[in-house]
């Protein structure tokens, strides 16, 4: 099963390269909150001004 939690954590971007994909990130995190591995990694165009209403808060640990 293909499932990625519903835990979410804005974090910046500045510690990788320009040139890496996000999707390259994804494998690489795992949630602290449920123990989930991977994540859904986007750009946050507004800046964090808004959380939507199904996302929980959580903590994203990265993997390298």
């Amino acid at each position: 099963m293909d499932h990625h939690c519903s835990h979410c954590i804005a974090i910046s971007g500045h510690r990788w390269p320009d040139d890496i994909r996000m999707s390259d990130l994804e494998p690489g995190f795992v949630c602290q909150a449920c123990g989930t591995k991977g994540a859904n990694v986007r750009p946050d165009f507004e800046g964090n001004k808004k959380q939507h209403n199904r996302q929980r808060p959580g903590l994203l640990t990265a993997i390298v």
